[in-house]
């Protein structure tokens, strides 16, 4: 399928090219930065080009006019009609990325002027594909014909080979996989019975992680870690966020831009349920308690969200009520406008924007959707704005598409609240699946006034898989992970799943389809949280994991090219 789109993608290049050529100098030159700043000469004749790329910014275009000359890289904005670099091929330049930025990324990192790649050099029948293997380091290359690959250095020799197929290639060498270093960033130091991973939250550059584990000794607990160059994912701080007796803490969490703030759910057994927020001291040595707000709901699943400084909280109770909190001198949590009040389930998942002066509430439980018995259950979500006094309503409901689909269950905002995402893990209308809880997310975008669907909805296409039990967004709301635990039952397979919006629709980053699955029956994918900077960072919890002890549970921490 990449490959396809790459030649599509490549195929719709060239038709540009061929219509708004680069006009020739005099002596047949393509000179493509002064034709891009609209000086070329109209009366000149635009030659044909055998290649023609850009990047998405038009900071460099490559250029091949014919087939034996050198592709030639051309940077826009530059006076001079001299090319910046070019490189040389024996035969068709590689078609994945000939109209790809990767192509122009390739060619700055590795800077080959004047570099003739002979296919033969490295033993290949011709060059068809390349691409970085682990494009964090430019200093290896895979070269791919259609049966074999080969690791080459930036001397070009050759440092491992390997044969297979088209599909088995792209599985091994895709860029824009997701590296999975389970070995090193396994986060699973909670004992048996702990179900680490219930929650999971990440800081927006993607350093800090937190995981919660509810069932944790007699109170639950909260460990924050933080990237290392030098120890791989250290705690944060020196002491954890523990729950007393007779509490369970850890069940829902949230966390600030920078990871210094958290906002943790404690259940209680006798007494009303809290929310707790912690803040990392300025020596960033210990995590210190900065407020508890008190919450009288006593229902299972309740959201709660932060704001990227950390200075707002939503909480909704899961019953019919949200309130959002802020921090005032004191530290004193003052309530922001009034209540948002909804039906039963109204706040079971919430999400804030980036400066907190929009809310996503999802009522899972709410008549929506098509289908008998008046849409039960088909879900909700109501997207809320504040305008200096009061929290209104943003545009209408987001209804569900089904009933029974639980719509709602799980929510995310982008970093300006712009783009709401949605997960409804108990959606079956979908003919792929042809089962109970399969799953659906949905992406919405606000015009001004009304939420439009943002590209077609994703359904699951395994019954039982629960596609759409977690979801997070990107900051700017354009790449969306999805969490699907499965049943827990029968051996079960969790999974997470990461899309980008290109083109006018949802396309799965990397080409294994979900990027990780976890062991049967270890609930993976429960709570995903992907890094709002770049997206380039996702954390996965598995609270039933048994790699430990019994339902120790663990969280798994990804990295992604884009």
């Amino acid at each position: 399928m990449v490959a396809q789109f790459k030649i599509v993608l490549l195929a719709a290049i060239f038709a540009a090219a061929r219509s708004q050529a680069p006009v020739g100098g005099p002596h047949g030159r393509p000179h493509v930065a002064r034709y891009l700043r609209g000086e070329g000469r109209e009366d000149e004749e635009a030659p044909a080009l055998h290649y023609f790329a850009t990047d998405p910014e038009w900071k460099y275009v490559a250029v091949r006019r014919t087939a034996s000359e050198p592709v030639e890289l051309f940077d826009v904005a530059s006076e001079s009609d001299k090319p910046v670099a070019r490189f040389a091929f024996k035969g068709e330049p590689p078609e994945i990325y000939a109209g790809a930025t990767e192509y122009i990324i390739l060619l700055l990192k590795y800077d080959l002027n004047e570099v003739l790649v002979d296919p033969k050099q490295v033993g290949l029948e011709s060059i068809t594909f390349m691409f970085f293997p682990d494009p964090r380091d430019p200093n290896f290359l895979a070269l791919a014909d259609a049966t074999t690959a080969v690791f080459v250095n930036r001397e070009l020799k050759v440092i491992e080979r390997w044969s297979g197929t088209i599909e088995e290639l792209f599985e091994k060498f895709s860029i824009c996989r997701w590296f999975d270093y389970t070995q090193q960033v396994v986060l699973e130091d909670a004992p048996e019975g702990s179900r680490a991973g219930e929650s999971v939250a990440i800081s927006d550059s993607g350093d800090v992680v937190a995981v919660g584990a509810p069932y944790f000794a007699e109170g639950g607990r909260v460990r924050m870690y933080v990237r290392s160059s030098t120890t791989l994912w250290p705690q944060l701080g020196t002491n954890d966020i523990l729950g007393g007796v007779g509490e369970r803490l850890g069940t829902r969490l949230a966390l600030s831009g920078d990871g210094s703030t958290v906002a943790v759910d404690v259940r209680r057994d006798e007494g009303p349920s809290l929310v707790r927020i912690y803040r990392l001291s300025e020596e960033r040595k210990t995590w210190g308690l900065i407020g508890s707000i008190p919450d009288e709901s006593r229902f299972a699943w309740r959201g709660i969200a932060l704001s990227r400084d950390g200075n707002r909280v939503a909480i909704g109770d899961g019953v019919k009520t949200v309130r959002v909190f802020e921090l005032r001198a004191g530290p004193l949590w003052v309530q922001l406008g009034g209540d948002m009040t909804g039906g039963y389930s109204f706040g079971s998942a919430v999400d804030l924007n980036a400066e907190g002066t929009r809310v996503a509430v999802g009522e899972p439980s709410a008549p929506s959707g098509n289908g008998p018995f008046g849409g039960v259950a088909g879900g909700i979500v109501r997207v809320y704005e504040f305008d200096g006094s009061s929290w209104k309503q943003l545009g209408a409901d987001i209804a569900g598409d089904w009933k029974g689909d639980w719509s709602g269950y799980s929510v995310a905002l982008d970093g300006a609240g712009e783009h709401v995402a949605i997960g409804a893990p108990d959606h079956f209308d979908n003919p792929v699946c042809g089962g109970n809880s399969c799953g659906q997310a949905r992406v919405f975008e606000f015009d001004g006034t009304s939420w439009a669907q943002l590209g077609l909805d994703i359904d699951a296409a395994v019954a039982d898989l629960r596609f759409g039990v977690s979801v997070d967004l990107s900051g700017d709301g354009l790449t969306l992970v999805v969490g699907a635990p499965g049943s827990g039952f029968s051996g079960s397979i969790g999974t997470a799943t990461a899309y980008k919006f290109f083109a006018g629709s949802w396309g799965k980053l990397g080409l294994r389809g979900a990027f990780a699955e976890g062991a049967p029956e270890d609930l993976f994918g429960s709570s995903v949280a992907v890094a709002a900077d770049d997206a380039a960072t996702v954390v996965v919890g598995a609270p039933s994991n048994d790699a430990v002890g019994d339902e120790a549970g663990h969280a798994r921490v990804f990295e992604v090219c884009q």
